[in-house]
């Protein structure tokens, strides 16, 4: 197993890292593709409307999850 990164290695570090403000916004950006991607594919195979609006509330909540991450850091830096 050496030179793998496990799954919550990587979503921690998506979420709590978030050096700056640029990459905040990029990072928020690629979390909103990938909810319009899944939300495309939901299309094409005729999922029920309820899991769409899960993956909209879920992209949502992680990119909200990051903005309040991001101000927490800011605001510990300025201590």
């Amino acid at each position: 197993m050496r030179g793998r990164i496990s799954l919550w290695y990587f979503l921690s570090d998506w979420i709590a890292s978030v050096p700056t403000a640029w990459t905040l916004f990029k990072r928020s950006m690629v979390n909103a593709a990938w909810a319009i991607a899944i939300m495309m594919a939901m299309a094409v195979f005729q999922a029920p409307a309820e899991y769409a609006a899960a993956v909209i509330c879920g992209a949502f909540a992680l990119n909200g999850v990051m903005f309040v991450v991001y101000h927490r850091q800011r605001e510990r830096r300025r201590d």
